[in-house]
């Protein structure tokens, strides 16, 4: 299994930094996935979803360390929303008011289609919804 462009979720990160997340043995067995691709694409409303998800308990430090490595890994690269990703995001939410897709997860979609990335590192069902794949079950 070989990624080139890949994005990364939340989700997966806290299951990689929480110990006691059911997906946390499976995260660590892929970690080394993120590191080969060629592209890991995620957002800075991601990186918030982690820190505010992992803000309790001592986790910060992991957190604070895993985020700060984010804007210094060659092949991370993190998309800020700006007034029209999140317009277009907002869109997509009021959409499909049948599902119950996040404004992060629609910017999620957004960014994928736009940069054809089919694999998403998450857990997140809702990703399946939106016609990617993920890793995490």
């Amino acid at each position: 299994m070989q990624y080139e462009r890949i994005f990364l979720d939340a989700s997966f990160v806290i299951a990689l930094l929480n110990k006691k997340d059911k997906h946390h043995h499976q995260a660590n067995k892929l970690i080394n996935f993120l590191f080969k691709a060629r592209e890991v694409w995620t957002t800075e409303l991601v990186l918030s979803e982690i820190g505010n998800a992992l803000s309790r308990g001592n986790k910060k430090g992991g957190v604070t360390h895993f985020i700060e490595n984010c804007f210094i890994t060659e092949n991370i690269k993190i998309v800020y929303t700006d007034k029209s990703l999140f317009k277009k995001a907002l869109d997509i939410y009021n959409k499909y008011k049948d599902k119950d897709w996040g404004i992060t997860d629609c910017v999620a979609f957004i960014l994928m289609k736009e940069k054809e990335i089919t694999t998403a590192f998450t857990a997140d069902n809702y990703f399946i919804q939106a016609g990617f794949k993920i890793v995490l079950a």
